[in-house]
This record gives C-alpha cells, structure tokens and sequence, in this order.
C-alpha cells in the first residue's frame, strides 16, 4: 500500500507523510534555499540542487527502497504553481 498525505504547506515548501510497505516516511521538497533546492527524507537530505538561473523542475531519490520521483513548477511570482510525487511508479500526491 503507498499512501500521501500532505501535512504542511508553505511558500516554496511542503512536508508529506508517505506510507509504503518498508514503513512511514516523511518528505520535504525546501525551495527556499539560497541558490539551491533540497529533498528531505524523515530529517536526512537526500537530494540538494543548485539552481543559479531558476528552479529544478524534478528531483529523483529513494523512499526506503523505492524509487521516488518530485515534479515541481515555480511560478514567475515565486509560488509553487505544481508539485507531484510519484513513488514506484504511482503518483501519490499532485496539486496544481
């Protein structure tokens, strides 16, 4: 069973718990970095990108064992304008 649900959301930020069959995880996307962007996993990075000119649309990672995949658009006015997370395959969580 792969489940998200998102638990906090703020400008260029989210948190969700992700449930998957290895156990609960919680996934941050940060894009308030100064030059950079980061993916979380339960506290630990594990992803960081530098983004000079304008932000990276999709970072790839792994949940446990799984693959994990976050798409993200940023607006020009500087607001998350899509996110999704797709882990193993299956999109568990988008807003647009």
């Amino acid at each position: 069973m792969l489940i998200a649900t998102l638990i906090e959301k703020k400008w260029l930020f989210r948190r969700l718990n992700v449930v998957t069959p290895e156990g609960v995880f919680e996934v941050a996307y940060d894009g308030t970095g100064a030059g950079y962007e980061s993916v979380w996993i339960d506290g630990n990075l594990a992803v960081k990108t530098i983004s000079y000119l304008w932000y990276v649309p999709e970072f790839n990672f792994q949940i446990g064992s799984l693959p994990a995949n976050i798409n993200v658009r940023i607006s020009w006015k500087l607001e998350i304008s899509f996110f999704s997370l797709e882990v193993d395959g299956h999109q568990l969580y988008s807003e647009e």
